[in-house]
C-alpha cells in the first residue's frame, strides 16, 4: 500500500490559501471612519424629562401673564384633549387637600385625586411617633382611559378639583376631574366621624361624548 505524504507543492498551496485568507480578511476590516459612525448609532438616547408631559401640562396651565386665557386652553387643549379644561383651574398645583374626622388626619393629591396620606390620631408607635397607614408616596392610584379624540389619558397625572362639604355627621370629599363645569369624572369618599373605614366611589356626569 502506498503511504500518504505531504509534497512540497500542498505546503506550498496551504500557504498560499492562508495568505489569500489572511489578505482579504485585511481587505474588509472597517475603516477609522465606519467604528467611528458604528460606535455613535450604539450610544444610548437620552431622552430629556424636562419636557415630559406631566411638568408640561402644569407649565401651560400656570402659564405667563402676556398668555391669555384663550391661548393657554387652545395650548392645553393640544396637549390633553377634552381635559384642558381641567389643567386652567387654580386646583392645577401639586398641593394637599386635608381633612380630619375624630380618628383620621387625610391629604388628598389634587394631582391624581387619591389618598396621598392617612394618619391614625389615637395611636402612637413604641418611639412615641405617629403612625401613617400612607405616607411618603407609598400608595398610588390610576384610571387609564381612552377619549373620543383617540388620546389616552391617566389619572395619575392630571388635576382634581377638590371640594369637601358635609352632610349630618359624614364629611365628604369630592375630587372632580373635569372637561367642562358640567362635564366630569368625580371620585367621593365619605367618611364616618368615627369610623377607619369609608365609602369610595367613582362617578362621571355627562362623558359620554368625551
Amino acid at each position: 500500500m502506498e503511504e500518504n505524504k505531504l509534497d512540497i507543492n500542498s505546503i506550498i498551496g496551504f500557504f498560499l490559501i492562508g495568505a489569500i485568507l489572511l489578505y482579504m480578511l485585511w481587505q474588509n476590516q472597517p475603516t477609522a471612519e465606519q467604528l467611528e459612525t458604528e460606535a455613535q448609532n450604539e450610544q444610548p438616547t437620552v431622552i430629556d424629562e424636562s419636557n415630559s408631559p406631566n411638568q408640561d401640562y402644569q407649565i401651560q396651565a400656570i402659564a405667563s401673564d402676556s398668555t391669555t386665557s384663550s391661548d393657554r386652553l387652545n395650548i392645553l387643549r393640544d396637549k390633553v384633549g377634552y381635559f384642558a379644561y381641567a389643567l386652567s383651574l387654580p386646583s392645577v398645583n401639586s398641593a394637599d387637600t386635608s381633612v380630619s374626622t375624630n380618628v383620621l388626619d387625610l391629604k388628598f393629591s389634587n394631582k391624581g385625586g387619591f389618598l396621598s396620606e392617612v394618619k391614625l390620631k389615637e395611636f402612637v408607635n413604641f418611639k412615641e411617633d405617629p403612625i401613617y397607614i400612607i405616607k411618603n408616596d407609598n400608595s398610588d392610584f390610576n384610571i387609564t382611559f381612552s377619549t373620543s379624540d383617540n388620546r389616552t389619558l391617566n389619572t395619575k397625572d392630571l388635576f382634581f378639583e377638590p371640594q369637601v362639604s358635609k352632610r349630618g355627621d359624614l364629611t365628604l370629599v369630592s375630587m372632580k376631574l373635569k372637561a367642562s363645569e358640567t362635564e366630569y369624572l368625580e371620585y367621593l369618599y365619605t367618611f364616618k366621624p368615627d369610623e377607619y373605614m369609608f365609602d369610595f366611589e367613582i362617578k362621571s356626569n355627562g362623558l359620554s361624548t368625551v
